[in-house]
């Protein structure tokens, strides 16, 4: 039976990321991606116009689409979350969670190998989709970082969203070799201890009073 239009773009996405994603954009021809999604070559163009093209749509589908948690959202749901210490840190916890729920740490290893080979070398495809996909979970929780510290400068509060980021980067980088020495209950107790150790480093250098679920950053 024949492929819809919609099933077609689908079979083609799928099999660029998968061949992106362990061979890199510049080692992968269209050819090659047409012949694993069992579609004429003339389908790639139709669908996408180009390689470029296909590459870009590619690394929207590596990355989170769900908006970032804001500060805003969070005052929705609790307006008078930041009027007490305890609440300061309880919006920290629940931001910089979100921004490691969003991060490719435990996802397929293609979405990371895209990703975190645009980070080391991006591409001009990669800078077109930056800002919209990346900046605005960095700008969620500088925002954050303002409201706690009102005067507060640029440079630390840029240190301070960078350990969140270079977690995510450092573990990201070793996951792959992590996953051939550990089993699967170590990796994932090694990831919620990543997360909480940062989450908690980040609450002290404000110094705020330490929410409970944070006090035993194994647990």
């Amino acid at each position: 039976m024949a492929r819809s239009s919609l099933e077609t773009r689908t079979a083609i996405l799928n099999a660029a990321c998968e061949l992106f994603g362990e061979y890199g954009f510049g080692a992968v021809s269209t050819r090659r991606i047409a012949s694993k999604a069992g579609v004429n070559l003339a389908g790639i163009h139709y669908h996408f116009g180009n390689k470029g093209g296909l590459y870009e749509e590619t690394l929207k589908a590596a990355h989170n689409l769900e908006p970032p948690l804001s500060v805003e959202r969070l005052l929705e749901e609790m307006p008078d979350l930041l009027s007490t210490p305890a609440g300061k840190a309880h919006a920290v916890y629940r931001v910089v969670t979100d921004y490691f729920r969003r991060q490719p740490l435990k996802v397929e290893s293609w979405r990371r190998n895209i990703l975190f080979r645009e980070l080391i070398d991006p591409s001009e495809y990669y800078l077109k989709i930056h800002e919209d996909y990346n900046i605005k979970a960095t700008d969620s929780m500088l925002n954050l970082y303002f409201m706690l510290v009102p005067n507060g400068n640029l440079a630390d509060a840029c240190t301070w969203v960078s350990y969140p980021t270079s977690q995510a980067i450092f573990y990201m980088s070793g996951s792959a070799l992590n996953k051939k020495l550990l089993d699967e209950v170590t990796l994932d107790n090694l990831y919620r201890s990543v997360v909480k150790t940062t989450i908690r480093a980040m609450i002290l250098l404000l110094d705020l009073p330490m929410p409970p679920l944070l006090m035993n950053p194994t647990s």
